[in-house]
């Protein structure tokens, strides 16, 4: 059900920002992307840092209050062994995020004045929004004991968290630099719970630049 309504929810919004007359991005994103889990004791492994790319469309429905809908490709992953556990569980996940997010653009600053002129600015903004991830994990096990058996997901509904700040270059050019977290409300998403901390939600997080066509 809570997959239908995400379907549902995205369709409306892109049909809704597609009939709309302000201004458009389209571009795609390059960046890094990591994890917090079972296999991370520290809030960031500079270690198990991965590329991550994506595309977004934002449609600008006021100055201040934008929709986007994206999708993000990325890898995350986790070893025991950079933390000398005994455990020895080492995981890859390959992910693909798909996720709508309302923007709050906090300055609004508009690209063009009334006379038309084109004004270079750029504005800080914070995304909040609604999305899901398809789970592809990799799971080893080198250490000693009995390991049980971890439940395989799939998929995760997940809550994206963004804080960036968008530049207009020109007239048709804007880039963006934004980072956030999602939370996935799961202990899953490194394949690793009843073997771990099956207590605490696993996060990741996810961030670069974006190179956008503005009309």
């Amino acid at each position: 059900m809570m997959k239908n309504y995400l379907i549902l929810l995205l369709t409306i919004a892109t049909i809704t920002s597609l009939k709309s007359q302000s201004d458009h991005d389209l571009g795609v994103n390059l960046g890094l992307i990591t994890y917090q889990g079972d296999l991370s004791q520290a809030p960031i492994n500079a270690g198990q840092l991965n590329f991550s790319a994506g595309v977004q469309y934002r449609n600008f429905l006021s100055p201040k209050i934008a929709l986007k809908t994206g999708l993000n490709f990325g890898k995350i992953s986790g070893s025991d062994l950079d933390y000398n556990i005994s455990r020895g569980i080492t995981m890859e996940n390959k992910l693909v995020e798909v996720a709508l997010q309302a923007e709050w653009h906090i300055l609004g600053q508009k690209s063009f004045e009334e006379s038309g002129r084109f004004v270079r600015n750029f504005s800080p903004f914070v995304g909040l929004g609604l999305g899901m991830v398809f789970t592809n994990e990799t799971v080893n096990y080198s250490g000693n004991g009995i390991f049980k058996t971890e439940e395989d997901t799939g998929s995760l509904i997940v809550i994206p968290i963004d804080l960036g700040i968008r530049f207009t270059v020109n007239p048709n050019i804007s880039a963006t630099l934004h980072g956030g977290t999602r939370a996935t409300f799961s202990d899953l998403l490194d394949g690793v719970s009843e073997n771990g901390n099956a207590d605490a939600d696993d996060w990741y997080l996810l961030g670069g630049l974006g190179i956008l066509y503005t009309w």
